[in-house]
């Protein structure tokens, strides 16, 4: 009997020493997790991961890159984010910004199917330089100089100039025997939509594709250059007349290609901007399109329109092309620049979206930065992929209201 009742008092004993120390590991847990809460809640912790510890008091850089300040809007703009590809259509070769009276932007691109129906030239329009949408074409007809049987029209330069809007293009020429297969024509009308009409000819032509992708250029003085060439030839440039319909003295070889370096198995696709009296010379090299596509934009400098060039890579060999392919997209290239309403420049190109073949040469846009006296987009990883919110700034659209 004595035996089973210190056998019931040691029992009686062990089961409050438990719960005593339950008790005090259950306050002691909550008092952790309240110090947690606590914290957090002063801090104003924003997107943390459910499993992602908040470590930054050990990492003070942490925080610094969840808050990136963006730049203020001025009175009378907007800000409008993206996400690449920004029109989810085949759009090659977007070269050409202008905006129009009208406040929208417009672009020409080279021939797409929309609709079902091959559009030749098609003309897209944004009022934010992000959301655009096909609202025409520059050629519904070709002109008796291009080539109907096999239709090819290329490349195009949209540009204003006193009034009037300018369209050049590269074409593909009738059957001749002259061994010319590729040329340069131009069309005019009074608004980026049209009508246009045709010179009729082209006011350039030559052998293989090495005539195509023409772009416009004009100088402090006014004094406009058109810039063209592809098919492993040079890049050439000429004075373009006044009236925008000819081209003046003889042309220049301003680019050569070198095949064995980087992406210069061709070069194509001349686009020229003037920064601090520096001439920036962005062209796209190697296969453009299809199953090998391997595109990429590269840059050269000059202290004169007309040359000589420095590449990239003869200035420094670290230097990396502005834009190539990364896990998301591929052969980026053939691009346009823009200088949004607040000064900031804008690279518009066309790439492989790697998930989303069906869209072909899809239309993108992304950020250049100056570093160094050097355009540099998405710090050399090729195009961006995730949400912008730093994106373009433009005018408010004008009210709709009646």
């Amino acid at each position: 009997m004595i035996r089973m009742k210190w056998i019931g008092i040691s029992v009686s004993v062990l089961i409050i020493g438990l719960a005593i120390v339950i008790l005090w590991m259950s306050k002691g847990g909550n008092e952790v997790e309240k110090t947690a809460k606590d914290t957090d809640k002063g801090k104003e912790v924003e997107n943390v991961e459910p499993n992602e510890s908040d470590d930054s008091d050990d990492n003070p850089d942490k925080n610094k890159e969840e808050e990136v300040e963006l730049p203020v809007v001025p009175e009378g703009m907007q800000r409008t984010a993206f996400q690449n590809p920004i029109f989810k259509h085949d759009a090659p070769d977007p070269t050409g910004i202008v905006k129009a009276d009208d406040g929208f932007y417009y672009i020409v691109t080279t021939q797409s199917m929309y609709y079902g129906s091959l559009k030749k030239l098609p003309i897209l329009r944004s009022q934010n330089l992000v959301d655009w949408e096909y609202v025409g074409e520059v050629l519904p007809q070709l002109p008796d100089w291009l080539h109907t049987g096999e239709v090819n029209v290329w490349a195009p330069d949209l540009v204003e100039h006193n009034g009037k809007y300018y369209v050049y293009y590269s074409g593909k020429s009738k059957p001749n025997d002259r061994d010319e297969d590729f040329g340069i024509g131009v069309a005019v009308a009074d608004h980026p939509l049209g009508p246009y009409e045709d010179k009729g000819e082209p006011i350039v032509i030559g052998p293989s594709f090495s005539t195509i992708d023409p772009f416009i250029f004009m100088e402090d003085d006014g004094t406009r250059y058109m810039y063209w060439g592809s098919a492993e030839q040079p890049i050439m440039a000429q004075k373009l007349s006044e009236d925008g319909m000819s081209l003046e003295g003889e042309p220049i070889k301003i680019l050569d290609v070198e095949a064995y370096k980087p992406y210069e198995k061709l070069l194509e696709g001349p686009w020229v901007v003037k920064r601090d009296d520096k001439y920036y010379l962005f062209v796209s090299g190697n296969n453009c399109c299809g199953e090998w596509a391997n595109y990429a934009v590269v840059v050269a400098v000059s202290d004169s329109p007309l040359g000589p060039f420095q590449k990239y890579l003869e200035i420094d060999e670290e230097y990396k092309p502005l834009l190539e392919e990364n896990e998301k997209f591929n052969a980026p290239g053939h691009n346009s620049i823009i200088t949004d309403e607040a000064g900031q420049d804008w690279i518009l190109y066309h790439a492989y979206d790697r998930g989303n073949p069906q869209w072909g040469r899809a239309l993108m846009i992304d950020k250049i930065e100056w570093v160094d006296g050097w355009p540099v987009v998405n710090k050399g990883n090729g195009p961006t992929s995730g949400l912008q919110k730093d994106g373009p700034i433009t005018s408010l659209p004008e009210s709709s209201d009646e």
